[in-house]
């Protein structure tokens, strides 16, 4: 959608429809693939947690 306002494309309805639906399509991957912890207590001693302060 970015490229089509700075090229100044016609903004139609399909290619309204793409943009709209790619980014809902990607949000809800993130979403999707996002790790489900719900102990916050457990796996401290892991090292691929990141940084633990």
């Amino acid at each position: 959608m970015l490229l089509a306002v700075l090229l100044q494309w016609d903004m139609t309805w399909w290619l309204t429809t793409i943009c709209v639906g790619g980014f809902l399509g990607g949000f809800v991957t993130l979403v999707a693939r996002m790790k489900h912890d719900d102990d916050d207590d457990d796996g401290f001693d892991d090292p691929g947690r990141g940084a633990v302060v």
